[in-house]
């Protein structure tokens, strides 16, 4: 049996009720061992086109600094619509980014959003984190790396961004916002540099792993 379309492909469960078979468009069949690494790619967020196997994503273009408000917005470089490949069970995002102060005690909260299955951004809520420094480091900066890995398969579970199935492009970000204008912080920028306090602009990193 052969599929047709680009891109196309047939999966079938081994009778050992294990790994995976998956025959791809050429008519290839390839075994996928539970926890295989299916596809994956990191890239500065520069706007570069990746190709892997599922298709060619494009990463944001940050090119400077980002300032925040006491409204949830999206963290610069942090979107991506992605579809994982036939066989997916785990979608690990990875997000690296440089956060530093502005006032002398900042105070952020970020939340991660995916796609539901109407297309519409929904938190996952059990992901919330804070960004937060007191006033005894008033210089503080830090290099955050955050990471989530949504499950799919079984009841879709809204807390932990885990999906029934995941068939189609869906987006990923993280949004982000102040306490408020006395605990404001500033992503994407260091304060200090060579010994002086010069800014210097951090660029931020994304990456997606695919799991079988």
């Amino acid at each position: 049996i052969k599929p047709s379309g680009t891109g196309a492909s047939l999966k079938i469960q081994n009778p050992s009720g294990t790994d995976k078979i998956v025959m791809n468009s050429s008519g290839v069949m390839t075994t996928l061992p539970p926890g295989m690494v299916i596809e994956e790619f990191v890239s500065p967020c520069d706007g570069s086109s990746i190709t892997v196997q599922s298709g060619t994503y494009t990463v944001q273009n940050v090119t400077g600094s980002q300032s925040l408000t006491t409204t949830h917005a999206d963290v610069d470089g942090s979107v991506i619509d992605y579809t994982p490949p036939t066989g997916t069970q785990t979608v690990i995002y990875t997000f690296d980014f440089m956060f530093r102060y502005d006032d002398k005690d900042p105070l952020t909260h970020f939340k991660l959003l995916l796609d539901n299955d109407s297309g519409t951004a929904t938190e996952v809520t059990n992901s919330r984190f804070n960004i937060a420094f007191s006033e005894t480091n008033v210089a503080a900066e830090l290099k955050q790396s955050f990471r989530w890995a949504f499950n799919i398969g079984g009841s879709t579970t809204v807390a932990t961004g885990r999906v029934a199935t995941w068939t189609s492009a869906r987006t990923i970000k993280l949004q982000a916002r102040e306490y408020n204008s006395d605990y404001e912080g500033i992503l994407h920028q260091t304060g200090h540099w060579d010994g002086g306090g010069t800014d210097q602009f951090s660029q931020p990193v994304i990456g997606i792993k695919a799991l079988a």
